[in-house]
């Protein structure tokens, strides 16, 4: 009896041992197939991961279509700025062309004194022809925070400066010619104006002029026109001054009707 119940251990042992071995040996057919399924499922997430990857960075390469498409854009956005800059040539052409007629028909008048105004200078120069404008320039305010116009309308000139300029434009340039020769060195309250085209305002003739330096900064243009009155006729008398406020730079041009007085000089 006990020689059966041992057999009967050693057989389920033997058997136990069996079946472990076969376990180890010949693993379950559904265990393989889930593990060949997951090994799939993985390999096709890291190939969709890869396809996602490759999508998403941008293509560099151009077709040819492209390219030509954007040589187009850039041809006509240069054919638009060589428009635009053709359009600004034509209008500065314009603008310099009216300046010039402009200035045909402008006389300017200078060494005015401070007391007069836009109806006197009308009176004045009207019987040369029909005036159009009449502008005040050169006026010294009384304080440099004053704008010039506003110290013209309002007459707060600084104290040493008694004079302003003036541009009048006449419809007719025939009657700016003729009022710059008539009217020329006339006195007007102990003034001698200065009236010449205003094309010609800024330039002197070389020949009959002469070039006066080391005067005050406080001179004005009467003094001057006293002092070299006796050398002979004068045409007009120039001083240098400074545009904002006025004083002058210490030299200036006295203008002689011919060239024998500014040799007697």
């Amino acid at each position: 009896m006990s020689k059966t119940a041992c057999e009967y251990v050693v057989g389920q042992v033997s058997g136990t041992l069996k079946s472990s071995r076969q376990a180890n040996r010949e693993p379950d057919l559904t265990v393989k197939k889930k593990s060949r399924l997951a090994d799939l499922f993985t390999a096709d997430k890291h190939y969709n991961n890869k396809i996602k990857f490759v999508s998403s960075v941008p293509d560099n390469t151009t077709s040819s279509a492209d390219l030509k498409n954007k040589k187009t854009k850039v041809s006509e956005k240069q054919d638009r700025v060589d428009e635009n800059e053709k359009r600004t040539t034509i209008v500065k052409k314009i603008i310099r062309k009216r300046s010039l007629q402009d200035d045909a028909r402008t006389i300017f008048i200078g060494n005015l004194p401070t007391t007069v105004d836009r109806k006197m200078i009308r009176k004045m120069f009207k019987k040369y022809g029909e005036i159009e404008t009449v502008r005040f320039r050169g006026a010294s305010p009384k304080e440099l925070k004053i704008p010039k116009k506003v110290a013209v309308i309002r007459k707060e000139f600084h104290p040493n400066r008694n004079t302003l300029n003036a541009y009048v434009m006449f419809k007719e340039e025939k009657s700016a010619v003729k009022a710059a020769a008539k009217r020329n060195g006339k006195l007007i309250d102990s003034h001698h104006i200065r009236v010449d085209l205003a094309s010609m305002a800024e330039k002197h003739s070389h020949k009959t002029s002469v070039f006066v330096g080391g005067l005050a900064f406080d001179i004005q243009d009467d003094e001057v026109w006293q002092h070299f009155e006796p050398c002979g006729q004068i045409s007009a008398v120039r001083i240098i001054r400074d545009n904002k406020t006025g004083v002058g730079k210490g030299f200036g041009y006295v203008t002689f009707q011919g060239l024998v007085e500014c040799i007697v000089v």
